[in-house]
Parts: C-alpha cells; sequence; structure tokens
C-alpha cells in the first residue's frame, strides 16, 4: 500500500468514530426531546392499541408491552429490555422474533471472535517487518493496519498458521451459532403452524382448470380427498368496478368529516353557515362550447348524499354482482375444518399436471395479492426470467458509481490516476475535513444509491406472480441483498485493489502480484468505515424517528391540505414508514455480517465493529418492533430460511477467500486444509437444512394435536370466525360508518350538525351501533373469552388492518352474520 494512502488510515477511522459516537448521542437526545411532542409519531403501537375494536380475528387488540417509556430520559432502554424475545413471538409476529434473535446472536457471536482474535491475532500481526520499511516504499504500512494480514510476511509460518487455527475457530463458533438458530427457529415455527390462526386452516389454489371453476366443483374435488374436512371455499372473480366505489366511498366519508370539521372550527369565517362548494361547470349536452355554470351547493350536504349513494350502489353490486364487468381469475381460497388437513393438502400434490390445480399454504387474510390471481402459470417463468436479468443489468449499470464511490476512501491514491488529478485540489483541504470525506461520504452515497436501487427492484418484483404479500417481500431480500453483495462487498473489493494497483503501476510500471496479498487486507479500512457508518448513523437516525416525521409530512403535503379530522390523522398514521421493512434490515445486517466473517481474521478489529452494530441494531430494531412500528400482516419466519442460506454462503465466501490469500502469502498447506474444511462446511450445511429445513417450512401433525407437553386437540377445530377471513374484497360489506371528524356532541349540536350516519341506523341486517366517546371509540370493551367454542362461533372479528381508519364499530350477532351472507351470493354465475 502506497505510504500516502496508509498515513492516513487511521486517522480516517478515528475521525469516523468520533463522529459516529457524536451522532449516536445527537440522535438519543432527538428522539427524547420529539417523541414528547410527537406522540402519534413515537406511540404509533400504543396509539393503536388504544382503538378497542381495532382487532385481529382472534378479537386481540395491538400488542404493546406492559412496560412503556415514561417521561425520564432513556426511559425506553428498561422498557425495551424487560421485553422477551419469546412475547414477541407471540404477539407480534415470529418474523420479529427470528430477526431479532438473529441479530442477537451475531452480537454475541462476534463478541466471542473478537475476544480471540484481537488476543492472539493482533499481537502476532504486528510483529511483521512491513510497518518498519521507509516510508516512501510502496509497501509500508502503519497506523490500524499494522494489525491486519496487510503487516504480515510471506515468509511468517507461525502467524499463517496461527492464523488458519483462528479460521478453524471461528468456522466452528460460526456454525454453533447458526444451529442453534435454526434449532430455535424450528420449535417456533412449529409452535406458530400448530396455533389457531385463520391461515393455518386455509390453502391457496391457483391456475383452476375451466371445468372446475366455481365453488361447488372445488368443494366437490376437495370433499372428495378430504371427506367432511372441507368447511368453505371462495371462489376469486374480480370486481374491480366495487373495489374503486368501495374507494370513492370512503372518500366521500372523509369529505364530508373535514366539512363538518370546518364548519365548527371556521365558524366565524363562515359566519355561521355551512361551508359550501361548486359542482357542475361542464359542456352544454347541445353540444355548443358553453358551459353550464357551476352550482353552489352545502358541502355537508352534499358528501352525505354522495355517501348514501354510494353506499346503496356498493351493497347492491354485491348483491347482484354484474357479469359483465367482472373477470374470471381461476383463484380459490379453501378452508378446511382442522389445521392438519390444511397442512396435509399443503404439502401434498393434488393434480395430474404441476401447471394445473396448484396448492400452496395460504397466506395471512391481509397479505393476500387477489389481483394475482389471474396471471396464468405460463406467466411465471417468462417473469421471474426477465426479473432477474433486469435486475443483472442494475447491477452491472451500478459498477462505475460503486467503483468510484469506493475511490473516494483513499484519495491520496486516487488522484496519483490519470485523469482523475483534477481532485488534487481535495488534498489542500484540512486534514479532519479530509478524513471525514474518506471515512463517511463513500458509505453514505452508497445507503442513499440503496434507497433509490431498492424501490426500481419492487417495481420490478411486483409486477410478478406472487399469490402472497410475503413472497414479494422474500424475493425483494434476495435481490437487495445480492445487490448489496456485489455493489458494496465485491465492487468494492476488487475495485480497490485495483486502484492501488493502478497507482503502483504508474509509479513503478509493473505489477506486483506479491503486493496484493497485502492490498487485499488492507480493504478493511473501507469496510471498518463501513459497518461503522451504519452502527452509528442508520440506525440511530432510525431511532430519532426522523425519517417517520419527514415520511409523515410529505403525505400531509401530498393530501394537498393538512389532515384536521381524526381519519385523516389516521391515514397519515398508517402511511409510509409505520411498518417495518424486513427486506432492507435483513440485506444490510446480512451483507455486514458477509463483510465482518470475511474479515474477522484478516482485521480482528473489525469485529469489534460487529459487535457494535449487531448490539445497536438489535436494541433499536427491537423498541421499533414493540412500540413504534405496526406491520398489518406476517410471513411468519418465512424470510429466515434465505437468511440462513445466505449466511452460510458467506461462510464459504471466507474460506474461498482465506484460500486465494493463503496461497498468494506461499502457505499452501494451510491453503490445501481450508479447501477440506469448506468441504466439510458443505456437509454441515446439507445436514442442518434437510434435519429441519421442512418442518420449519410446515410444521408437524403431531404438534397439532401435543403441542410439548400440552394436550392441544380442542385447538384444531375450525372457529367459525374464520369463514369471513377470506371473504374476496370486492364482497366485504362496507364497516358500519361511524363518525371521525373530532367533534364532541355538543360542538356538533351547537352548530346543527348530527354526528349519526343514515346509511345503515335503521337497516337492521347490519346490526346497532355502539355508543362512543369524542374520539369514535366505543365505550363498551369488545374483549370475550376466546376458549368459549359457542362465543366463537357467534362472533364476527373483521380484520380491518390494512386500514385503521376503517375499522368496524360494531360486532353484528351471529343471526346478523346469517342475515349478511344471505343477501351475498355464495356460488358464482357461469359468465360464459
Amino acid at each position: 500500500m502506497s505510504s500516502s494512502a496508509s498515513s492516513t488510515s487511521g486517522n480516517v477511522l478515528v475521525t469516523t468514530t468520533i463522529t459516529g459516537v457524536i451522532l449516536v448521542v445527537a440522535f438519543l437526545i432527538v428522539h427524547d426531546v420529539f417523541r414528547r411532542i410527537f406522540k402519534r409519531n413515537y406511540e404509533y403501537r400504543s396509539l393503536l392499541n388504544s382503538y378497542l375494536d381495532f382487532v385481529d380475528y382472534n378479537g386481540r387488540r395491538v400488542w404493546v408491552p406492559d412496560r412503556t417509556p415514561n417521561k425520564w430520559p432513556l426511559s425506553w432502554i428498561p422498557a425495551t429490555y424487560s421485553v422477551e424475545i419469546s412475547d414477541i413471538a407471540t404477539h407480534v409476529s415470529l418474523d420479529a422474533a427470528v430477526y431479532l434473535q438473529f441479530y442477537k446472536s451475531s452480537a454475541r457471536l462476534y463478541l466471542m471472535i473478537a475476544i480471540l482474535t484481537c488476543t492472539t491475532l493482533i499481537p502476532a500481526y504486528m510483529t511483521g517487518g512491513y510497518k518498519d520499511l521507509d516510508p516512501d516504499d510502496p509497501a509500508y504500512v502503519d497506523g490500524i493496519l499494522i494489525t491486519t494480514m496487510t503487516n504480515v510476511d510471506p515468509g511468517s509460518r507461525s502467524v499463517l498458521w496461527l492464523t488458519f487455527l483462528m479460521e478453524v475457530f471461528v468456522m466452528a463458533t460460526v456454525y454453533a451459532w447458526y444451529y442453534y438458530d435454526y434449532v430455535k427457529f424450528a420449535w417456533l415455527a412449529r409452535r406458530k403452524f400448530a396455533r389457531r390462526t385463520p391461515e393455518n386452516f386455509a390453502v391457496l389454489v391457483s391456475d383452476i382448470p375451466d371445468e372446475m371453476r366455481s365453488e361447488e366443483a372445488l368443494y366437490a374435488l376437495f370433499d372428495r380427498l378430504y371427506p367432511g374436512e372441507v368447511a368453505k371455499v371462495y371462489y376469486y372473480t374480480e370486481r374491480s368496478y366495487i373495489d374503486r366505489m368501495k374507494i370513492f366511498y370512503r372518500k366521500a366519508l372523509e369529505k364530508k368529516e373535514r366539512a363538518m370539521y370546518v364548519c365548527v372550527h371556521s365558524a366565524k369565517k363562515l359566519k355561521g353557515q355551512h361551508p359550501t362548494q361548486k359542482i357542475g361547470g361542464n359542456k352544454c349536452k347541445c353540444g355548443c362550447k358553453r358551459k353550464v355554470p357551476k352550482d353552489v351547493v352545502d358541502r355537508i350536504e352534499y358528501w352525505g348524499e354522495e355517501q348514501e349513494r354510494l353506499w346503496t350502489y356498493i351493497h347492491e353490486a354485491q348483491r347482484n354482482p354484474a357479469p359483465e364487468k367482472s373477470k374470471d381469475t381461476g383463484g380459490a381460497i379453501v378452508i378446511f375444518n382442522s389445521i392438519h388437513t390444511a397442512s396435509m393438502a399443503a404439502q401434498t400434490q393434488l393434480w395430474y399436471r404441476k401447471s394445473e390445480l396448484g396448492v400452496m399454504r395460504a397466506p395471512q387474510p391481509a397479505a393476500v395479492r387477489w389481483w394475482k390471481f389471474k396471471m396464468p402459470y405460463r406467466a411465471k417463468i417468462p417473469w421471474s426470467i426477465t426479473t432477474f436479468f433486469l435486475n443483472v443489468l442494475i447491477i452491472i449499470a451500478y459498477s462505475p458509481i460503486s467503483l468510484f464511490v469506493s475511490a473516494l476512501s483513499s484519495i491520496p491514491s486516487l488522484v496519483q490516476i490519470p485523469g482523475l488529478e483534477w481532485l488534487s485540489f481535495l488534498l489542500s483541504w484540512p486534514q479532519w475535513i479530509l478524513n471525514l470525506i474518506q471515512g463517511l461520504v463513500p458509505p453514505l452515497l452508497l445507503a442513499l444509491f440503496s434507497v433509490l436501487i431498492s424501490l426500481l427492484q419492487r417495481l420490478i418484483i411486483t409486477r410478478g406472480r406472487h399469490f402472497g404479500q410475503q413472497e414479494v417481500e422474500d424475493r425483494l431480500r434476495n435481490y437487495y441483498t445480492a445487490f448489496l453483495f456485489v455493489a458494496h462487498f465485491f465492487y468494492v473489493l476488487i475495485g480497490g485493489s485495483v486502484f492501488d494497483q493502478l497507482s503502483l503501476f504508474f509509479q513503478t510500471g509493473e505489477f506486483d502480484w506479491e503486493q496484493l496479498a497485502s492490498v487485499i487486507p488492507a480493504q478493511s479500512i473501507f469496510f471498518m468505515n463501513y459497518v461503522l457508518y451504519n452502527a452509528c448513523f442508520s440506525f440511530p437516525y432510525l431511532f430519532s424517528g426522523l425519517v417517520r416525521l419527514m415520511q409523515r409530512w410529505w403525505i400531509i403535503y401530498g393530501l394537498v391540505v393538512l389532515p384536521k379530522t381524526e381519519r385523516e390523522w389516521r391515514r397519515v398514521d398508517g402511511g409510509m414508514s409505520s411498518f417495518f421493512l424486513y427486506f432492507k434490515f435483513y440485506g444490510l445486517g446480512m451483507v455486514v455480517n458477509l463483510i465482518c466473517i470475511v474479515y474477522s481474521t484478516v482485521a480482528p478489529v473489525i469485529n469489534l465493529f460487529a459487535v457494535l452494530y449487531f448490539t445497536l441494531a438489535f436494541w433499536v430494531c427491537k423498541y421499533q418492533m414493540c412500540f413504534t412500528q405496526y406491520n398489518a400482516w406476517s410471513a411468519e419466519g418465512y424470510y429466515f430460511h434465505g437468511v440462513f442460506a445466505f449466511n452460510v454462503v458467506s461462510l464459504f465466501i471466507k474460506q474461498f477467500f482465506m484460500i486465494f490469500l493463503f496461497t498468494l502469502n506461499g502457505a499452501a498447506v494451510q491453503a490445501t486444509l481450508e479447501a477440506i474444511f469448506f468441504v466439510s462446511s458443505i456437509a454441515i450445511f446439507t445436514v442442518i437444512r434437510s434435519r429441519f429445513g421442512r418442518i420449519s417450512r410446515y410444521g408437524s401433525i403431531a404438534s397439532i394435536f401435543d403441542s410439548y407437553g400440552k394436550t392441544i386437540g380442542a385447538e384444531d377445530y375450525l372457529p367459525k370466525r374464520y369463514l369471513k377471513a377470506y371473504i374476496p374484497p370486492s364482497l366485504q360489506r362496507l364497516p358500519d360508518p361511524y363518525d371521525l371528524s373530532g367533534l364532541t356532541a355538543e360542538e356538533a349540536e351547537a352548530h346543527g350538525l348530527d354526528l349519526e350516519f343514515k346509511n345503515n341506523v335503521h337497516d337492521p341486517q347490519y346490526g346497532t351501533r355502539l355508543t362512543r366517546d369524542e374520539h369514535g371509540c366505543p365505550l363498551e370493551k369488545l374483549e370475550r373469552k376466546l376458549d368459549d367454542p359457542e362465543e366463537d362461533a357467534g362472533v364476527l372479528i373483521t380484520d380491518y388492518t390494512l386500514d385503521p381508519a376503517s375499522a368496524p364499530r360494531s360486532q353484528p350477532s351471529s343471526k346478523t352474520q346469517s342475515a349478511v351472507m344471505a343477501k351475498i351470493p355464495s356460488k358464482i354465475e357461469d359468465e360464459k
């Protein structure tokens, strides 16, 4: 490594560390101050928990820990610490529990590796001779690089043997932790598949043959295969015209409430009158260019009438669907009477051909992508190939950006390359500014570009044939991780080595392969800065809540007008950044894990930064999942399989990496032994995957009847409320409308406003309205015992978690349910 580049490496790392500590403290202060001002932003789960009827299919409200942050600074630490991962698995999701377990295990793993490698390898590496060379020598190293393999002489057999022994220890430790994590995940997954939830009773059927595209035909088929076990079949026919009318209905409801709010809070400006608006103004029907004058109408009455008109239209369309406006899809949801039957059906090849009657586990009701049912099987492979090649093109097109950004980490070497001498003006800047540029600017630019790439990848992947949202997120996680691997690791590793060799080539006219053995470990400086940046900026920035605040205001300004009513605020609360982005943080965590495991024995100091990264990430993400963010659906551990596979591939890459380095340093014996251990790694991975892969993906039949010593056979029956979970969106009845204008009864009465809605007040088939407070919440709690089969059979609880503002405000009786369902056709008529 050139002396000019090596001499600043330690200063850059020290400057980055100090800046990182300052950023962490600043974000902690911002969080502690802003959480007292913007409570809706920082206590979103508590806000959802206060909505007594915002419940899931088991009647449970959004969970928040018993201990919550109070007014004292840093009170979030004991509140977060008091939550166990098992509680998160039970009350939040298995995704959250497995994700946190991955970060917790990684922090402990790298702590063990750091203790051993820093106490053995660093003293050994510091005995190397490259630090004693003349500062003008290209091989001279100083600063933090003397603690890496950059300072190791090729002839130092004892140091190379010690490095190999540490390699064996790292491999054994990594596999021990991976085995432990997979065992724990398999145990949690078996519990999840034995739990009474709607998705465990249902399967998704796609590519249904033309002669079987009816509920009766599908029922007959599955009843023949599983006699007496089929509870309900929902064949999906797309009726987008009803879905559009529902959007217009909610918009009318929102506009009416806003008009009521304006009437009360702008009474002086309106001089006691109701707000008005102009309608009409279309061209004359006779064909002339004259426009019809606009009529001025009462805004509250206008949107109230529009709401009633849309209500009537929607329910009439649901009772009598229009065949000419409907589209056949060839997809259905089949609900069984028991969990074990659904589990067997999801794992069985039912039909003669794979391209017909495909059966898979049904996603959670909120995660079903109904509109993708109409994509035929023949479109699956072309879309997969197209998605793959488009992502490859993105990675290839990104290579110049990645190479240039990574080269900014060594500006003295960069300016020595012909054509880039114009950057030499940076060398005249103060040293601390130059250190900041070299330490923070490259990872910051990489992070900003990664956000744009993830948006582009999502746009591509969502066009594919994925029936569940968890499939989209998993595929996005895979491609995003592949992008980060190539752009943030491979390009940087190869590009940085090439840049250093090019600068040396232009100085000496020679390309030194032996020097490459020192140049590749020298890239650890960039990766240390990368890990440190993500530890001290990415997660503290997420914790500060600034990203959620900014995205909330973007939504607000996107609404053209500021939100006033409670319904508008709820729509803003449930917008961007209200849910946890597993694909993003999984991808970033896996790439950081790759970098740290590859350089764990090459640059032992990076293990300390890995401990810092995974510890901060664990605490921040745990806090976010418990108090701030809420996901309307869960993949229930679906992501872990890909995470485990990539982590094992990271270990394979490390072993290839060390074989290459041992070969460059002339250690043929160590390289051969490393290759033997690489083969053993493949065998260990195969054993772990084959032992726990299937049971963690499908569960076990025995777990359903005997859950770890506690017999739960009674839990295997289907609660009748689950029959309504997979009603197609177009046939789901509109929730009982209620007032969310934010007005009190006294304010409304003073201005002659009626907070009651006229849609269903006198319609007995839609139930009665509960008594509510000024926030629209029922005064009666909707809590009940879930272990009573009779009560379970008589209560309908519908999941409206995708849209908190549209959560139902009444629970109809069993007779009401029967009356409602009698109005909705149970059979899709032949539309040919």
